[in-house]
């Protein structure tokens, strides 16, 4: 699958992908997958835009960081995805307030 056809299964329009090189997309992602992202779906989508992932089984261009840090690094553009993708977890305000 190519980076904008997987893109287009998410229901986004390929102009969604405002920078270069896919291949080279930066990640942020959360310390703890099993929280922010227990279905594996960021490192899919990593494996889909990097085209593999690294020895360990992680994305290849990934920063994995807590608190709303991630937020300030996507606002700097150190990094174009921050993938949270809990499957039961309720946000309270101050989880997302900043982004």
């Amino acid at each position: 699958m190519t980076p904008s056809s997987y893109v287009k299964r998410l229901g986004y329009r390929e102009e969604a992908m405002a920078f270069e090189d896919p291949a080279s997309a930066r990640f942020c992602v959360g310390v703890e997958q099993g929280f922010n992202d227990p279905d594996g779906l960021a490192i899919a989508m990593g494996e889909v835009l990097h085209g593999g992932l690294d020895d360990d089984g992680e994305i290849l261009h990934c920063t994995r960081m807590d608190s709303q840090v991630k937020y300030g690094v996507i606002a700097r553009g150190d990094a174009e995805f921050y993938v949270r993708l809990p499957k039961s977890h309720k946000d309270n305000i101050w989880d997302v307030a900043a982004g």
